[in-house]
């Protein structure tokens, strides 16, 4: 939709070093997420730490649905769109990893499950990200 900021067509419309870090930005959101969220959920607890996961998620979505305009506007929507995403999805790692870890010590049955469950949980969310 825009070849002059991700073609070869010229003059470029947009700033060419955002361009080439644009999944740079998302890594420093979820970074970011990750420390920020996993504290903030230690305080606040686990449950109220995932709905806010879900809550920052769910703005950046609408946020990079909505990005629209010229080149340089969308562009500029779109890295805060994906830093407020990926902040969001960096929040949830913790906290999955910790809700897993806690639920596996519910019985002994699950107590000798505990790998398990954790790496059950880390491979479901890499088969969504497959599949997206």
């Amino acid at each position: 939709m825009y070849p002059n900021c991700w073609g070869e067509e010229q003059p470029a419309d947009c700033n060419q070093d955002v361009v080439q870090n644009v999944s740079t930005i998302e890594i420093c959101g979820i970074v970011a997420g990750m420390l920020v969220i996993s504290f903030f959920a230690d305080w606040m607890g686990r449950k109220k730490g995932s709905r806010l996961c879900t809550s920052i998620m769910f703005i950046g979505a609408i946020l990079l649905t909505a990005a629209d305009g010229s080149a340089s506007t969308y562009l500029t929507l779109l890295c805060i769109g994906l830093s407020i995403f990926g902040f969001g999805v960096g929040g949830e790692y913790p906290l999955a990893a910790s809700s897993a870890a806690e639920r596996a010590e519910g019985s002994v049955e699950m107590r000798k499950k505990r790998g398990q469950t954790i790496a059950l949980t880390f491979t479901q969310q890499g088969w969504g990200n497959w599949c997206v």
